[in-house]
């Protein structure tokens, strides 16, 4: 039976390594866990971006963040795998509680595209708005790198995380807004959730483990954490771990819910349900906790980058095209996600799109990740200036390229990433980084071939229609 209903939901900031089905010894991922035995689990799904707005563009238009330059802030020039749906007469419904999707059009495509926090959410932006600002004209007149500079970044991460409200709409929330939203729909959609819970700040529900702490001592130690970025340690990284802990069992608990509920608004037998993460979390590895943006260094270790993927279906049918025993062992990558999408539903993938479909079960290849180093990546107006930084993974080793040094890990002798060999290991380093080029300009020659396609074929399209 062929699906008609496609379900992606994002996590935001949740590392593969921290749910049941990945190895974790704590019960985190009861629902997910048994989503991934009846489905397929994706060993090695790698985010393209250490940061939600350069991944979620990767994810959801299958292009590279930087290409063909650094313009992932304003996917609305990318086609967005929304857009496409759309056109085809299906419905499209975003569901999501992040600022930044409303800010820079992530909504692209979708008919509906809500924000629970919606109408407290001009009152949050004038607010934040303002501290940016501060921020954006501090850095222009002191440098980013000066003592005043890290005082007023110190002032704005405490004023941010000031309440003892998550910023942001529980999962158990967006979960209502979805089920009245499919109340009226019929099938024949595309629905994407993205929870943020497992993001700090960590206010959790409820404590599965660990000690049971008040909110305003969690304030307290995680603005300690935040003004301390660089010097996190081992007991305060057990701290860290228990509250991501007890999120990660909390945005479990509603996906099992919301499971129940969704089953009886839509024909499972033609749903195909997606699970995955934007991006990991530090919890303290390198003295570090959070990920790549204001108050952590961008960078691409595997806490970072290696992120859950699970395919599910009622119909055992939608699936045998990917893998027939449950697991899926090569390495893919975000932009791999939008084209299988379209293949699941029977839509030939555009050329603008850089990933492959699962379904095709695609070789072995390397995957490409990039962001950039500035006082807040997911800042437009910060990207001017900054560091590009890439990193280039394959199966054994993983080059982090940054334009003025790199660094090459061993991923089968040195899980950890904790011993830099590109000085031992000379060759392999050159021969990645030149892999790595290469691809990048093969990438960058056939956007702008399509580039160049789609203006011939908009102008035969204005000239049939006689507007020129």
């Amino acid at each position: 039976m062929k699906p008609k209903n496609i379900i992606l939901i994002t996590i935001d900031a949740l590392r593969a390594d921290h749910l049941g089905c990945y190895g974790y010894e704590r019960d985190t991922t009861p629902n997910m866990d048994r989503l991934a035995n009846d489905g397929i689990l994706f060993k090695k799904a790698i985010a393209n971006a250490s940061y939600t707005t350069a991944s979620i563009t990767a994810l959801q238009t299958s292009t590279y963040p930087l290409i063909p330059k650094e313009d992932y802030v304003h996917p609305s020039k990318r086609i967005a795998i929304a857009e496409i749906l759309n056109k085809k007469g299906i419905s499209t419904i975003g569901v999501h509680s992040n600022p930044w999707f409303s800010v820079y059009n992530y909504g692209k495509g979708f008919s509906k595209f809500v924000d629970p926090m919606g109408l407290t959410n001009a009152q949050k932006e004038v607010q934040k708005g303002f501290l940016d600002k501060i921020k954006k004209q501090s850095i222009n007149y002191i440098g980013e790198d000066s003592l005043a500079f890290q005082m007023i970044k110190k002032v704005y991460n405490t004023l941010i995380r000031n309440k003892m409200i998550p910023p942001y709409a529980k999962a158990e929330e967006i979960n209502n807004t979805v089920i009245s939203y499919l109340k009226d729909s019929s099938d024949g959609f595309y629905l994407w959730i993205h929870y943020m819970d497992v993001h700090e700040p960590y206010i959790p529900e409820k404590f599965y483990f660990g000690q049971e702490v008040d909110n305003r001592e969690i304030k307290r130690f995680m603005d300690k954490i935040m003004q301390n970025q660089g010097n996190v340690s081992s007991e305060e990284r057990k701290i860290l771990i228990d509250l991501y802990d007890n999120e990660i069992r909390y945005v479990d608990d509603k996906i099992g819910e919301l499971l129940e509920n969704l089953e009886s608004l839509c024909d499972f037998d033609k749903t195909v349900l997606l699970i995955t993460a934007d991006h990991g979390q530090k919890l303290g590895e390198r003295g570090y906790h959070g990920h790549g943006g204001a108050n952590t260094p961008v960078s691409f270790f595997e806490e970072l980058i290696h992120v859950p993927l699970i395919i599910w279906s009622k119909s055992k049918d939608a699936l045998m095209d990917i893998s027939e025993s449950g697991e899926f062992e090569r390495q893919v990558g975000l932009i791999d996600i939008a084209p299988t999408i379209l293949d699941i539903l029977g839509i030939p993938k555009p050329k603008a799109f850089m990933g492959e479909s699962l379904l095709r079960n695609p070789l072995e290849k390397p995957i490409i990740s990039q962001g950039i180093q500035c006082a807040d990546p997911n800042m437009i107006e910060y990207l001017k200036g900054g560091i590009k930084i890439q990193s280039y993974r394959t199966n054994r080793y993983k080059l982090i390229y940054r334009e003025d040094r790199m660094e090459l890990y061993d991923l089968k002798d040195d899980p950890m990433e904790l011993r830099d060999i590109s000085m031992e290991q000379k060759e392999i380093a050159e021969k990645l980084k030149e892999e790595l080029f290469n691809t990048l300009k093969s990438l960058e020659v056939t956007k702008r071939e399509t580039g160049k396609t789609n203006i011939k074929k908009r102008i035969t399209e204005l000239r049939t229609q006689n507007k020129i």
